[in-house]
């Protein structure tokens, strides 16, 4: 049985604005875990990717394009004008810059009103057979106490390290102490990875760890379970050598990476693709230009569980036809997918946590005014804290502190069995007058309310809810009094 003593009263909404557009831009906002499609007034564009951050009440703070930051009025920030300056920096007349998975902008762990932007700088190098290749792994930080809260960048381009790397597939996961953040940067065409860790003394590396097979740079993309238990890298490297899909498993403690699992797979339609999974951490989305694979990463055999969910349909016109590209989990449960190039729409898988063609994939399925760039937004699982009586769980953090920490001591609130299978209860030493309990996946979509008003003991029935890691969270006329995670098995 657990007790708990604690309250989550901040949001976790960092990801909640995401940027498109060529000229006349888009903002998509995930207000209530609905998708709100507006326009957005700003002076730049971005062919690629842009890269943004709200704060943890989802409020858009700041957002780039790879060149230039502007904060949350379309202005250029203050010190912001040229981020990540070098030979591609221009290369696009300010169009955004040339690596659309190459940025990350992550909260600082102690101060919550400084962000940094990480990203890595591309290069070209005739002793790499001619190819781009990333050669500095770089930050920037933005203080939002500057400028009457517009933010300033007060540190830029600042060196983490300098090596020869594969370009983009930058992504992050939160440290097993639910306060500091893991980075992974593998080097080029190799098997080996340094792994980095953001905490309050900034970006450090922390190992270097060979693991696993060699695979080829090429356009892709990489992402962690939104549990944090799997990292997966992907590259489709040309038609005549293929793509290449790594699966490894995580520890959020050490950063150790273990177990690889390599999926090489000769197609002549690939030449860019990426990866997205499911908010149960449970069906890996690949895709590969033409065709888009469901891989189920809780079966024995993972690469024996591919499945084909779809295969393109040209429904456009020469040349612009809407491939399958970068993928990513929204707020709101759903996979949004870009194209390789720039067209207006985008690709949605609308129930990714089924399986196969149940996870209802429509090509083309969000229709736009006008045309976006081929990138998407870059975010972590925000909502991911600690690993509970880990050896690292050692601040005490049990998701983000608690400014009412003494509403959740008077009502004593009891949820058990944890994990469950059909029941789970709730009790309380004081009842609630308008409560509510609220079942929430790692994505902060809401699967299922109750209503739990003048009683002592509720019991709710979750045999049909998928097996996977939940939030549960109980409410009282609208305040936050606790929030629990709750394994249902």
């Amino acid at each position: 049985m657990l007790v708990l003593f604690f309250l989550t009263s901040f949001a976790q909404k960092y990801d909640n604005n995401w940027i498109f557009g060529l000229g006349e831009n888009y903002i998509f906002s995930f207000e209530n875990e609905l998708l709100q499609v507006s326009n957005i007034n700003s002076p730049i564009e971005s062919i690629f990717s842009f890269f943004s951050i709200s704060n943890a009440e989802g409020k858009l703070l700041f957002y780039t394009n790879g060149n230039i930051i502007l904060n949350n009025e379309n202005l250029i920030m203050v010190n912001g004008d040229s981020i990540n300056y070098g030979r591609f920096w221009n290369l696009n007349d300010h169009k955004g810059y040339s690596d659309p998975t190459g940025y990350i902008i992550l909260p600082s762990p102690d101060d919550r009103t400084k962000y940094y932007v990480i990203y890595k700088r591309l290069e070209y190098d005739s002793d790499l057979e001619g190819v781009v290749h990333s050669d500095r792994f770089q930050y920037s930080i933005v203080d939002m106490t500057k400028e009457n809260g517009l933010g300033s960048v007060i540190k830029k381009d600042q060196l983490i390290l300098q090596d020869t790397f594969d370009n983009g597939n930058i992504t992050a996961c939160r440290h097993a102490n639910g306060r500091d953040w893991w980075l992974i940067n593998r080097k080029y065409n190799s098997n080996s990875f340094l792994k980095f860790l953001l905490d309050p003394s900034g970006i450090n590396i922390a190992d270097t760890t060979i693991v696993g097979n060699k695979s080829l740079n090429g356009l892709g993309q990489s992402v962690f379970t939104p549990n944090g238990r799997k990292y997966i890298d992907y590259n489709g490297h040309d038609a005549e050598k293929g793509m290449f899909l790594d699966i490894y498993d995580f520890d959020r403690c050490t950063g150790e990476l273990s177990n690889p699992i390599q999926f090489n797979y000769l197609d002549t339609t690939v030449w860019s693709g990426g990866v997205a999974v499911s908010s149960n951490s449970r069906f890996l989305y690949l895709s590969n230009t033409l065709r888009l694979y469901q891989f189920d990463l809780w079966a024995d055999d993972i690469i024996g569980s591919i499945d084909t969910i779809a295969e393109y349909e040209s429904i456009d016109s020469f040349p612009f036809f809407s491939h399958f590209y970068l993928p990513h989990l929204a707020p709101d449960g759903k996979i949004y997918m870009s194209s390789k190039n720039g067209v207006s729409s985008l690709h949605v898988i609308h129930e990714p946590n089924k399986k196969g063609k149940a996870c209802n994939f429509v090509q083309s399925g969000l229709q736009l005014d006008r045309t976006i760039g081929f990138g998407m937004p870059n975010f972590p699982n925000f909502r991911l804290y600690d690993v509970p009586d880990s050896p690292c769980d050692t601040l005490g953090i049990n998701d983000p502190v608690s400014s009412s920490h003494e509403l959740s001591k008077n009502y004593q609130l009891k949820i058990y069995p944890n994990p469950a299978t059909d029941i789970i209860n709730i009790e309380i030493k004081n009842p609630l007058i308008n409560g509510q309990i609220v079942l929430t996946d790692l994505t902060g979509r809401t699967l299922k309310k109750w209503a739990f008003e003048n009683q002592l003991k509720k019991e709710i029935e979750v045999s049909k809810v998928p097996k996977g890691l939940y939030f549960l969270s109980v409410r009282n006329e609208g305040v936050l009094l606790s929030t629990q995670k709750i394994i249902i098995q």
